[in-house]
Order: structure tokens, then sequence, then C-alpha cells
């Protein structure tokens, strides 16, 4: 079992990113003069954290347009392919 099974990209993501980012720290503190990593390092962050929004905006496009696929009738294409996003449609109540 990983250190991150059963958690959702979130969960993981928020679990990992600090020990990522302290790991690429003290890297770049073993590399650069202090001026510099300090600034590398910010701009790293920054980078990451851009990265990290815009998956989850890509997420969620992703679970938007997977449930107008299941609303029109694509449910065994759900159900086989987002098992997880399958289950969570099914329990949605109905939109009139």
């Amino acid at each position: 079992m990983t250190e991150t099974e059963g958690m959702t990209h979130e969960e993981a993501v928020s679990h990992l990113f600090p020990l990522e980012m302290q790991a690429v720290r003290d890297q770049v503190h073993k590399t650069l003069k202090p001026g510099i990593a300090v600034e590398y390092i910010t701009i790293l962050e920054k980078m990451l954290l851009e990265a990290v929004d815009e998956n989850t905006g890509l997420e969620e496009s992703l679970e938007s347009a997977v449930g107008v696929a299941f609303r029109r009738g694509a449910k065994d294409w759900v159900k086989l392919n987002y098992p997880e996003l399958y289950e969570k449609l099914m329990d949605q109540p109905r939109r009139q």
C-alpha cells in the first residue's frame, strides 16, 4: 500500500506537497548560494502551486464533461472508465 492510497487527489497533494517542497528546498540550499536559493525556491513554489491549480481545474472540467455524458445516457461508459465518479453520479438526485 502506498502512502497516498485511498486519498483523493486533493488529499494526496496536500499531504505530499510540503514533503516534496522541503526536499527541494534542502537540495537547492546545498547547491546554490543562499540569496539565489531563496529566490529560486520562491519562483519554484509559485510555479508548482500554479500547476496544482491548473491540474485541479482540468480535473473539475473532466468531471463536468463525464457528468454530461452520464446524464445523456453514457452510463455504461462512465461506469467502465470512471467507476468512482459513476458512484458519485448515481448517488446524486436526478435533475428535473
